[in-house]
């Protein structure tokens, strides 16, 4: 939308969007922008805000090796496919314990991130992949 898409950018459409009357927001999926949890609470503060599961596995796949990347993926699914966010974070530190010693930055993302990355896991399985990406064609 903008060539300097950060923060302040959003947080400038966002109070455009409230005074333009959109009073609340239930869900905003973003990618990790930083302060972007800030920009929405600072104008929608009931919004939860549900960071986007394509960018945690694309900003994943950046440390790791071509060779590896297929069945690393594969071990990142049972995370974000998990019924409930107990399964969702055994499923995660099963991966820690398999990938940490290679690639621990993956796992430690993951983990700081975990509020925001597990907010869909609060609705119906019939709209959770609506919920979880900013990526329309992967719906």
């Amino acid at each position: 939308m903008s060539e300097n898409e950060g923060a302040k950018f959003w947080l400038g459409n966002l109070t455009e969007l409230k005074n333009r009357g959109m009073n609340d927001m239930l869900i905003a999926c973003t990618d990790n922008l930083s302060g972007m949890s800030e920009a929405i609470a600072a104008v929608y503060p009931k919004t939860e805000h549900q960071l986007c599961i394509v960018h945690a596995i694309r900003g994943s796949l950046q440390y790791v090796s071509y060779k590896h990347r297929k069945v690393l993926v594969a071990d990142l699914k049972p995370i974000y496919t998990a019924v409930t966010e107990q399964e969702a974070l055994m499923a995660l530190e099963a991966f820690a314990t398999k990938w940490n010693q290679q690639y621990p930055q993956i796992a430690q993302s993951w983990y700081a991130n975990w509020d925001n990355l597990m907010v869909f896991l609060q609705y119906p399985n019939a709209i959770r992949k609506v919920i979880y990406t900013t990526n329309v064609w992967n719906l």
